[in-house]
């Protein structure tokens, strides 16, 4: 799940949080850039590669959302 909060110039916050059997088990913010595991177990059972791999897909969303921000702000043809 991720939240992405913008102007039409910056992403201001994007927060998100990956869940397994409704326990929330990473959690991203985009203010410290840190991931945190919240279930000290988890590694255990997915393996430090899978957790890798989840920290740089959450990353590749912020990236993307900054990028669809972009995309959405330089097409618009309304004015205020």
């Amino acid at each position: 799940k991720f939240t992405a909060v913008s102007t039409d110039r910056s992403l201001l916050d994007f927060t998100g949080i990956a869940v397994i059997d409704d326990i929330q088990w990473i959690s991203y913010y985009k203010l410290n850039h840190q991931i945190a595991v919240k279930v000290d177990w988890i590694s255990d059972v997915l393996g430090t590669d899978f957790i890798e791999e989840m920290c740089h897909l959450i990353k590749s969303h912020e990236r993307d959302a900054v990028s669809l921000i972009h995309f959405l702000t330089g097409n618009d043809t309304k004015t205020e």
